[in-house]
């Protein structure tokens, strides 16, 4: 077979479609001694690894061989009335079983969304900066950004409700608790501003809430989405409360915008895997939920404090950066004239990574800015990897 032989014609969305970036420095750093803050990745001594062993020897015990077939795409129902009771009820959004439907991971919820919502030159509205892999889940779809700016309260409701002018964004992407990536939280009042914006515009809302249940102090205020239901889809999923192995994401709704996703997704995989999601349904039953998120918050407190100390031990007055209550991740903002990327170069072969925030912004705005994560380092490796990292911000002063 010669080299032509091998050549594919591809489609033009393929030309414009970012990669990821914490996707390539996961790649280029494996296997080697890297002091990563680039991946949003849990502590994996954290992970409730008998739990697990146990949820799956009953359920194979109680189930036998019926465990490990097909599931239906909608989800299996026991899953889905436990993501409703147990994980969306407790934030103040009250949905039925049948409003849920499980994804294969929260990114194929992004993308299903993307698939239904979205054709070539369709807006949409998301926080400036935004999720890198929901920046790069739409972007197959071909959607013209509307960038949102924030502040230290959340999304700012003058910009949203001029965002777009007279022609409306299909959707507003949003985080409202512990923002990825910058980890602010929308305060209570700005919920309430934002959702009076999103109903006299009727913009319809996805809220993403992977971190929802991760606070370290006060708990954040109702899902935007509780005040707002009959125009929202709501995400989640247990990758950052469970283990992200099982690869099981939602997406809640009005029951007849459900229906569109379940459509979506007969097409795409046909069900997302039924033996895992048998056993995110028994962890969810039988796992003492508040004693193991308060494992998780103490743990995860203790480590952002880590960060957030050697941050102001070690880096220069021109920089500033977000202090989180929750989550995963500290919004590092460079002085203007600095690249974040020409940073990485240099501390990548010093062994420290993180997200550089071009990826962070449509717009290209946030190139002097970075995303650290604290959830899957060491206090002792936190001070190190700051610590070059600081030097190297020093020397391109």
């Amino acid at each position: 077979m010669t080299n032509h032989d091998c050549q594919l014609t591809l489609a033009r969305r393929m030309g414009t479609l970012p990669s990821s970036c914490v996707r390539e420095l996961m790649r280029a750093t494996g296997g080697r001694d890297v002091i990563s803050f680039a991946g949003g990745l849990p502590r994996p001594d954290l992970l409730p690894l008998d739990a697990v062993r146990a949820a799956t020897d009953r359920v194979l015990t109680r189930e036998g061989g019926e465990a490990l077939q097909y599931s239906s795409t909608e989800g299996e129902p026991a899953l889905r009335s436990l993501i409703a009771e147990r994980l969306l009820a407790p934030r103040g959004l009250r949905v039925a079983p049948e409003q849920v439907l499980v994804t294969t991971g929260s990114q194929q919820g992004l993308n299903l969304l993307g698939k239904v919502l979205l054709e070539p030159g369709a807006r949409v509205a998301l926080e400036n900066p935004s999720y890198l892999a929901a920046i790069q889940a739409f972007s197959l779809y071909e959607p013209d950004y509307l960038p949102v700016a924030m502040d230290d309260d959340g999304v700012l409701p003058d910009a949203l409700e001029q965002c777009g002018g007279t022609r409306a964004p299909n959707f507003f992407y949003a985080i409202p608790d512990f923002q990825n990536p910058t980890g602010r939280v929308y305060s209570r009042r700005r919920r309430e501003a934002v959702v009076e914006v999103l109903a006299r515009r009727r913009l319809p809302l996805v809220e993403d809430a992977p971190y929802s249940h991760l606070a370290y102090g006060e708990e954040p205020g109702p899902m935007l989405a509780s005040a707002y239901p009959e125009r929202s889809f709501v995400m989640g999923t247990v990758s950052k409360i469970l283990a992200p192995g099982f690869r099981i994401g939602w997406v809640a709704g009005p029951a007849r915008w459900i229906e569109q996703l379940v459509r979506a997704k007969q097409a795409t995989d046909l069900c997302t895997g039924a033996f895992a999601q048998r056993i995110v349904a028994e962890l969810l039953r039988e796992l003492d939920l508040p004693a193991h998120l308060a494992r998780l918050r103490a743990a995860y407190r203790q480590q952002c404090d880590a960060m957030l100390a050697a941050l102001a031990a070690h880096l220069p007055g021109e920089a500033t950066w977000t202090r989180p209550t929750g989550g995963m991740f500290v919004w590092l903002t460079l002085p203007r004239h600095l690249d974040a990327r020409e940073v990485l170069n240099r501390t990548l072969p010093r062994g420290v990574a993180f997200a550089p925030g071009e990826s962070f912004s449509p717009d290209g705005s946030s190139r002097h800015a970075l995303r650290l994560n604290f959830t899957n380092a060491t206090a002792a490796d936190i001070e190190r990897g700051i610590a070059i990292l600081a030097e190297e911000v020093k020397r391109l002063l």
